[in-house]
């Protein structure tokens, strides 16, 4: 049996303006040396600042930022012994400019190690950890001399679909190479493409809408008051490029865009982080710079709002660091809260869906990475298929499931924690867009945007796609997005249909004892004239019952239809199946695989799924 209620697509232009304070900071966010930012958000949403030297802190705003200690201590493997007049020297070489990325399941960090004035034996590293506070070294991935580019430093990370890039350079180029799938080294240290030239140092690329772009800084970096360093960009439709200016200049011949220059109160703004996007959409950018009224404090950290043009173009106002009160970047503690970050490859983006459990029937398509680099999108196609990813750990509440996508024709759905939402059913839509490259240039425009809602209880959630499609059907989907919505009642109203709906199937249900179907009478009766809290509470405890009687998992459906009877008729009072139907014997059967509804079976005439509740 299919259930079906249509959440409307505006659910989530219509509900929320979440708790909003307004919050105003002023540079610096961080007033003491901590040059060559880099920032990682953590999977509990803390953002964690790596600085030359890996002096670490953490915020969960970007503008309140306390120290983090003992993060990752000073690599060796570059440190050089010689004998100089007949002296023995040696030369310690610094960590510079650390960039940490989350990749498959861990924190890697890529440095640089580097001593001032030698630019032949700098070279790059990279230190792996289970959390973002903690790395171990694994050694270098090359040195100037063995990738033959000279001042090899200033070392950034991307990805895209399924394969990972370095990029890095300062003075003598900024190139870019493949890394093998761990991230731990260079695949062919002879294949590295140029996509800047010589005037460029403290290379990020970030992708926007139709663009790769590359932000770069040029200039004196380090020499205080005197120091002429400015952030600059340029872009390209593909990752390798080429980048070019807005005036139409190449970046390998030195071409630029200004974004960031000084003024009378900063000095010498650049060698930027990664981009920002807070919880309302906007874009945040930090970078270091100095103090006009006082150098000594050394290269101190900013932050101002990203904005793009009406040409695709980034740009600060006015060009320069602000330093009057600025309105701050907005991150949701609770409703309206963005978990992206929670989310295992959110918007497909790898060919290989990875952090996603997938499953189809024979004969079906089911793929991703097709479409444009900038929205790769899920398709299938011809069949059943289910594609979900568990989380675990968030804060107990509603939650919005954001996807953009659309199904040729109804069937496929959208589950939040087992309630059921229709994909938008493209077949009602006039001039549809029928090629991968067309669907994804659209979707970058907002269109096939809909929602879906659930409640997550013990910090869980399961979130997927799933459905039948008829021969010739297909499902186009990209850009998973999780919105916690705390308490917002809406969504409550908009989920207790289906919880009332499993509770009334689980009452009228022969197999199922009296003392369960009175506990469930009690709870229905509780939802009528509900309060908000009270609708809440319930729907929790709802849940909960629910999920015991198993009658919360997507297998329970069809049980008491299609299984009751037949079982009960050919095979007697008692007897244990696997989920395909076949008849097994009892002993191969644990207590832990009933309990994790790996069998179905039948005591007394009674057909559970799981362990029997008697």
């Amino acid at each position: 049996m299919k259930r079906f209620f249509l959440l409307s697509l505006i659910i989530h232009a219509s509900f929320f303006m979440g708790n909003v304070f307004a919050q105003k900071y002023t540079n610096p966010v961080y007033d003491i040396d901590a040059p060559d930012p880099s920032i990682q958000r953590a999977q509990d949403g803390t953002f964690y600042s790596y600085a030359t030297g890996c002096r670490t802190q953490k915020s969960m705003d970007l503008v309140h930022w306390t120290n983090v200690s003992d993060v990752f201590g000073r690599p060796t493997w570059n440190d050089t012994t010689y004998v100089k007049d007949g002296k023995q020297h040696t030369d310690y070489y610094s960590l510079w400019a650390s960039d940490v990325n989350y990749v498959d399941g861990h924190f890697l960090m890529y440095y640089a190690s580097a001593l001032w004035g030698n630019g032949s034996r700098t070279g790059i590293g990279v230190a792996k950890g289970l959390t973002p506070y903690k790395f171990t070294d694994r050694g270098r991935l090359f040195r100037s001399t063995e990738i033959k580019v000279e001042n090899s430093i200033d070392p950034v990370y991307i990805e895209e679909w399924d394969k990972k890039y370095l990029a890095w350079g300062s003075f003598n180029g900024i190139y870019i190479t493949e890394l093998t799938d761990d991230g731990l080294k260079v695949r062919d240290m002879n294949k590295i493409k140029k996509i800047a030239g010589t005037a460029f140092e403290g290379a990020m690329i970030h992708k926007h809408g139709n663009h790769y772009y590359l932000f770069a800084s040029i200039g004196a970096c380090c020499e205080g008051l005197r120091s002429t360093y400015q952030t600059v960009v340029g872009r390209s439709t593909n990752l390798l490029g080429p980048y070019m200016s807005k005036d139409g200049k190449l970046m390998t011949n030195n071409g630029y865009t200004l974004l960031l220059s000084k003024n009378s109160k900063w000095i010498g703004p650049g060698h930027n982080s990664e981009i920002v996007t807070d919880d309302e959409g906007q874009d945040w950018i930090l970078y270091h710079a100095y103090d006009a009224s006082d150098d000594s404090k050394g290269r101190v950290i900013l932050l101002d709002r990203l904005r793009w043009d009406s040409q695709g173009w980034p740009y600060v106002k006015g060009g320069t660091p602000s330093y009057t009160e600025q309105d701050a970047p907005i991150f949701y503690k609770e409703d309206g809260a963005r978990m992206d970050y929670k989310l295992v490859n959110g918007d497909f983006m790898k060919s290989q869906m990875k952090g996603w459990t997938i499953s189809k029937a024979e004969g079906t398509t089911l793929e991703s990475g097709l479409g444009s680099a900038f929205l790769p999108l899920m398709h299938a196609a011809d069949g059943s298929f289910s594609i979900e990813q568990g989380l675990s750990g968030l804060t107990d509440g509603y939650y919005e499931v954001l996807i953009q996508g659309f199904a040729s024709h109804e069937g496929p759905q959208i589950r939040v924690n087992g309630v059921t939402t229709p994909m938008l059913d493209g077949s009602q839509l006039s001039n549809l867009p029928t090629t991968a490259d067309a669907i994804s240039r659209q979707m970058l425009n907002g269109d096939f945007l809909q929602s879906a809602c659930g409640l997550a209880v013990n910090g869980k959630l399961t979130i997927g796609l799933f459905g039948d499609l008829a021969a010739g059907d297909e499902l186009w989907a990209g850009r998973v997005q999780l919105v916690r919505r705390h308490r917002n009642d809406s969504i409550g109203r908009v989920i207790q249909p289906w919880y009332v709906e499993r509770a009334q199937e689980v009452i009228n249900s022969p197999a199922v004892d009296t003392y369960y179907k009175d506990i469930l009478q009690s709870l229905l009766a509780s939802l009528q004239d509900a309060t908000p809290d009270t609708r809440y509470n319930t729907l929790v405890r709802l849940h909960k019952q629910l999920d015991r009687l198993h009658a919360l998992d997507p297998l329970y459906d069809g049980i008491e239809e299609v299984k009751n009877e037949e079982l009960r008729i050919k095979n007697g009072p008692n007897a244990v199946f696997d989920l395909s139907g076949r008849r097994v014997n009892n002993s191969q059967f644990s207590n832990s695989n009933y309990q994790s509804k790996k069998a179905v079976y039948v005591v007394d005439g009674k057909v559970y799924l799981g362990s029997p509740l008697r």
